[in-house]
């Protein structure tokens, strides 16, 4: 499960948003498995199909999440023309196996997202409860 606080979910869905038609993305850090600090990380693929966050970006909010007492909860990701469900490359590119990883889809619209957690072990995918707060 990832408990997400209300004001961070709203900072993904507009940075999602703003960077429509590619794929956005970031990391999701906190406390105890809560939202602390969402991260929007640049897309160096520019892509509307992949992500593949800047390196030196990361280097950056790993050095500040360890300033702040911060773990890694998850990351996120847009899937501008695709259902909220992992790509084959989101699994295989999926290295920290104990983050969640948030997509948000905009297959029905920019209004309408629709936002989805997964645990992603090896090939296996398993979706996770969102608990908004």
């Amino acid at each position: 499960m990832i408990r997400l606080k209300q004001e961070h979910l709203k900072i993904i869905i507009h940075y999602s948003t703003r960077d429509y038609p590619i794929e956005s993305c970031g990391v999701i850090a906190g406390q105890e498995g809560v939202s602390g600090e969402v991260y929007p990380i640049p897309n160096v693929d520019k892509s509307p199909v992949s992500y593949f966050m800047d390196i030196e970006e990361m280097f950056n909010v790993f050095r500040d999440m360890r300033r702040k007492n911060l773990s890694l909860i998850g990351f996120y990701h847009s899937h501008p023309y695709s259902e909220a469900y992992p790509s084959e490359k989101d699994v295989e590119l999926a290295y920290y196996s104990e983050a969640i990883y948030l997509i948000i889809s905009f297959i029905r619209g920019l209004s309408k997202p629709e936002i989805k957690a997964f645990h992603l072990l090896k090939e296996m995918v398993s979706e996770e409860e969102i608990q908004i707060l």
